[in-house]
């Protein structure tokens, strides 16, 4: 019993940390659709394969939250690898990535209505949420505590370890090393 009702906890915090990033007006036209990134785009020149380069492009993306760990990325746009790896909380919403994206060590993660240009590596994120995403390269889960994957695409494959993951309707084109999460 005492299981399915931490389940059931888990389930409704996460909810409701998706139910506070989402804009005001989601819902209103049926909520799936992107809207168009209006910031500036974030871009490098040189060695954008480089670790700290892809960190300093992270960093550039954060919005300041209500707290230095806190890391916003709303309706924004970046052409280089990008690296998340010194907050707490990490939220990527209605945003255009394209490059290697790199979430890790962080208690929550929620990527909402984003659409990535390379690979999605999540790893050590002690909870997840990837919801309404499309990832043309790969997606990896490993390491973390809970992920939930709720209606992605998928263009490569969906690798999960160390992960216990749950979801449904995604779209995975790849091989799926995740149970039941095609």
């Amino acid at each position: 019993m005492s299981r399915a009702l931490c389940a059931l906890f888990v389930a409704g915090t996460l909810a409701l940390g998706l139910t506070a990033c989402a804009g005001a007006d989601v819902g209103r036209d049926g909520g799936d659709a992107q809207p168009q990134p209006t910031a500036e785009p974030v871009e490098t020149t040189a060695g954008s394969d480089d670790a700290s380069t892809a960190a300093e492009a992270g960093a550039a993306l954060c919005q300041a939250g209500p707290e230095a760990d806190v890391c916003v990325i709303e309706s924004r746009e970046a052409d280089t690898d990008v690296t998340l790896d010194a907050y707490r909380v990490v939220k990527v919403i209605d945003s255009s990535l394209r490059g290697v994206v790199t979430i890790s060590g962080a208690e929550q993660v929620v990527v909402q209505r984003v659409t990535i240009a390379g690979d999605l590596m999540l790893t050590q994120n002690a909870g997840l949420v990837l919801k309404n995403s499309t990832v043309t390269g790969s997606v990896t889960a490993s390491g973390g505590e809970h992920a939930t994957l709720v209606a992605n695409t998928v263009a490569g494959d969906l690798n999960c370890d160390g992960a216990r993951v749950a979801g449904e309707d995604n779209h995975v084109s790849g091989a799926s090393a995740c149970a039941g999460l095609r």
